[in-house]
């Protein structure tokens, strides 16, 4: 707020990840009272979204240098990159994909099939025209990566890592895109951690961890977390600030401290390493990040890790040249 009066800072992302609390809250805990509780909200998270997509179902955006814009969210500063001039940010698009998806999921554990169907049709229709977008912006900007927002064709992997996690949208992306985005964001990281020069990075990057562990990079992802776990200031703090500069003694904007997405998306990735949900095929993946280092000894143990199909325990451990996993009854 200054002399002009407050400025206009529309976020489009929270509804969506309104939505997938509730459904992530329902499939750890079988609470079925609370789902049904919040449901009349999520229908009212879902039409919000729906009412803000159809902003961008009108005639104007048929063809031309529009239709990339067709059926997306209207512009936001959401993921904050884009405070000078609010974009078409895929990072809202793709909680919204995820919203629509839990909406549907949540009124079919409720049974309220009248609901599903409508919120189906819309997921879909959604799903369709946020694909073509991405083609779209691709072929406009000559890219081979998903970019940030479709009026830039911008590389932002801090943004678009949530295709994979947690949104689980890679099927709606063009063939290898998406893997494409995070080979170059290790590109980029790797230049920057061997003396490319730099200022300041913010640590939203540390939810790379979890995309590296789910593609099976396991390797990269301890180089990453290493990085990342080397930059919480002041030392022994045991946090990360909004911003991390290169020189910590310079005077500069840090943002907040601590900064609780940071830490979460930190306490996800580390506990994807242990187990993770796949998506795809709604498998339960285990050990997927432990180094081999860390299977030395007596290796690795998990107790009551909680999971959608219930608290999970195991021990991995090397003898010899084979890897020995007991997991826990229940």
């Amino acid at each position: 707020v200054d002399a002009r009066g407050a400025d206009p800072v529309p976020e489009h992302d929270s509804s969506g990840e309104f939505i997938f609390l509730v459904a992530e809250v329902y499939r750890h805990t079988g609470d079925l009272a609370l789902a049904r509780g919040m449901f009349p909200r999520v229908e009212r998270a879902a039409a919000y979204l729906d009412s803000l997509r159809q902003e961008r179902l009108t005639p104007d955006y048929e063809s031309g240098e529009e239709r990339v814009f067709r059926g997306l969210l209207p512009p936001s500063i959401s993921h904050e990159g884009y405070s000078a001039k609010p974009m078409h940010s895929y990072w809202d698009d793709l909680f919204a994909v995820l919203g629509f998806r839990e909406a549907v999921f949540i009124a079919e554990e409720l049974g309220h099939a009248e609901a599903a169907t409508r919120l189906s049709a819309i997921r879909e229709e959604f799903e369709r025209d946020f694909s073509a977008s991405v083609v779209a912006a691709q072929r406009t900007h000559a890219i081979d990566f998903v970019p940030g927002c479709a009026d830039l064709g911008d590389f932002y992997p801090t943004s678009t890592t949530i295709a994979l996690t947690p949104v689980g949208a890679g099927g709606l992306l063009p063939e290898g895109a998406h893997a494409r985005t995070i080979e170059r964001y290790w590109e980029f990281f790797r230049d920057r951690r061997d003396g490319a020069p730099w200022d300041a990075y913010t640590p939203y990057e540390i939810r790379n961890v979890g995309a590296f562990v789910r593609l099976g990079w396991r390797d990269r992802a301890h180089e990453l977390l290493a990085f990342f776990l080397a930059d919480r200031r002041p030392a022994g703090w045991r946090h990360w600030a909004e911003v991390v500069a290169r020189e910590a003694r310079v005077p500069r904007f840090l943002g907040d401290m601590p900064h609780t997405w940071v830490g979460s998306d930190y306490v996800r990735s580390v506990l994807d390493m242990f187990a993770y949900v796949r998506e795809s095929d709604e498998s339960l993946v285990i050990g997927a990040g432990l180094p081999a280092a860390w299977l030395a000894g007596e290796g690795v143990r998990i107790r009551d890790l909680p999971t959608p199909y219930g608290p999970l325990g195991y021990r991995m451990r090397r003898d010899g040249e084979t890897i020995v996993v007991e997991i826990d009854a229940g």
